[in-house]
Order: structure tokens, then C-alpha cells, then sequence
């Protein structure tokens, strides 16, 4: 499993009564595609674990959740976790492939960096072949280039609005009527009120 979060800040809207920008974290599945059978290459029950800092990011609930992958019947959330961590179990349902989308949340934290994963706790394949490797692997991503186990999300306040405007510091305005095609480039400097 691996976590897709925003490469782009998230603001903390004004109108946020709780101070905490709100984005959306998407989980997604590789399955084995090396698999000598369909079977082989098929995941029929999965469990992951979704961590985050408990202390700046609030705990998932169900009105959170956006998205369930439809392929399986049963979604069961995991219990006894604790603080910064939310779990699902999925079974009755098979899917395969490179990049698939399993689950989606809606995350509201407050400003700051946070790192944010997601742990691979159990799976099966369509041939009975299971795994428990209850380790966060080096495969989500965020405001990095690269596959990392806990991805970074930045959240910024929002500041207040100012308005700001730019006059010539002598006083004149230049119009670029083709007049002075082939002529050195004028130069202008203005300066910044608000």
C-alpha cells in the first residue's frame, strides 16, 4: 500500500472555526504483477493502516471517508489502533494491478510539515498465499520527488489580504507601440505600496 497526498501547500481556509486545512489522502494498492496466474496477481482480502500525527492532524471518522473501492463487498474498520493511526479490512472482492485506488480520506490538520504513511498490515491473494508484513513501505508520496514510508503535507495559515500596487518612481508610464523595435529595452523601476 502507499499514501498520495497533495505536492501543493494546503491553506487553512479563514473560515475554519478549528484553524486546520483540510486535504485529501488517497491510498492505492500494488498487487504482485509478477504472478505466474490471474489468481497470482489478484489481492481477495487486504488490511492497512493509515498514520499520522496524532497531535496536529485529526482522527478519521466515517463522515471523512470519500472513497471505498467498490470491488469489495465488506469494508470493516480496524479497532484498537490508538492515537494517529485509522485501519481498514477489506474482503469479498479481487483486484489487481499496478496503481490501484483503494481508499480515500479527507484529513484536517493544523498548520505545519506533517508525515503521513500508511502501513501494509495483512493481504491474500486469490490462491490462498497470505502475508502480515505490519511494515510501512517506501511508497507514497507528496511535496517530494521521490517514493518515501511517510510522506510530507505542508499546511499553511492563511494571512490576511493586502492590497498592493505598483506606480513608476518617476512618475511616468512607458507604452510599447513597436516604435522601438530594434532599441535597447527601457528600464523601470517602481515601487511597492500597500
Amino acid at each position: 500500500f502507499g499514501a498520495e497526498l497533495p505536492y501543493e501547500d494546503v491553506f487553512i481556509p479563514p473560515s475554519a472555526s478549528n484553524g486546520r486545512g483540510a486535504f485529501e489522502v488517497s491510498i492505492h494498492m500494488k498487487t504482485h504483477m509478477d504472478g505466474a496466474t490471474e489468481a497470482a496477481r489478484q489481492v481477495d482480502v487486504g488490511k492497512f493502516k493509515l498514520v499520522f500525527p496524532a497531535d496536529a492532524c485529526d482522527g478519521v471518522t466515517d463522515a471523512a471517508i470519500t472513497y471505498k473501492n467498490p470491488a469489495f463487498a465488506t469494508w470493516e474498520e480496524v479497532t484498537g489502533l490508538g492515537a494517529g493511526a485509522y485501519g481498514q479490512t477489506f474482503f469479498s472482492g479481487k483486484v489487481s494491478g499496478a496503481a490501484v485506488r483503494m481508499f480515500s480520506v479527507t484529513m484536517r490538520c493544523a498548520a505545519g510539515t506533517h508525515a503521513i504513511g500508511v502501513e501494509t498490515m495483512e493481504h491474500a491473494d486469490s490462491d490462498g498465499v497470505s502475508g502480515a508484513p505490519n511494515i510501512e513501505y517506501a511508497s507514497s508520496v507528496g511535496r517530494g520527488d521521490t517514493y518515501v514510508a511517510r510522506a510530507e503535507v505542508l499546511v499553511k495559515a492563511t494571512t490576511q489580504h493586502v492590497g498592493v500596487f505598483a506606480y513608476a518612481s518617476d512618475g511616468r508610464a512607458y507604452v510599447n507601440d513597436f516604435t522601438s523595435l530594434g532599441q535597447p529595452a527601457p528600464s523601470l523601476t517602481v515601487q511597492l505600496d500597500s
